[in-house]
């Protein structure tokens, strides 16, 4: 085996991903355990939509701009879920941003509505 500090690695996104966990291809094997061994969790690289519909879910939350964002996550979301379904992982992401799209803009509809009534 090749020295590890000048061993060259490569990412081979061509290679098959099983369902929802990112999996590259490696040419030296201890690197693709010490990252398997540092991601406490799966990050959803191959599926943009999940994470966009993620990200906006949680800063459709803040007041204000928030139905803005909720209507990025309530886009995203459904994107995220069929690409998911396709094999490239991310649907939990997709479905919490779906969630907290719509909890926000409920809350955010709410919030109107009762401000509109004083």
């Amino acid at each position: 085996m090749s020295n590890p500090e000048t061993a060259s690695w490569t990412v081979d996104l061509a290679a098959p991903r099983p369902s929802g966990r990112w999996t590259a291809a490696y040419r030296s094997a201890h690197i693709a355990e010490w990252i398997a061994a540092t991601t406490p969790f799966s990050v959803p690289v191959t599926n943009p939509e999940a994470l966009r519909a993620y990200y906006a879910g949680v800063f459709s939350l803040v007041p204000l701009v928030g139905p803005l964002f909720a209507g990025g996550a309530l886009t995203w979301g459904p994107l995220g879920v069929r690409a998911a379904g396709r094999g490239d992982g991310g649907g939990a992401h997709a479905r919490a941003g779906v969630a907290l799209g719509a909890l926000s803009l409920a809350a955010h509809t709410a919030a109107t509505v009762w401000l509109a009534m004083f």
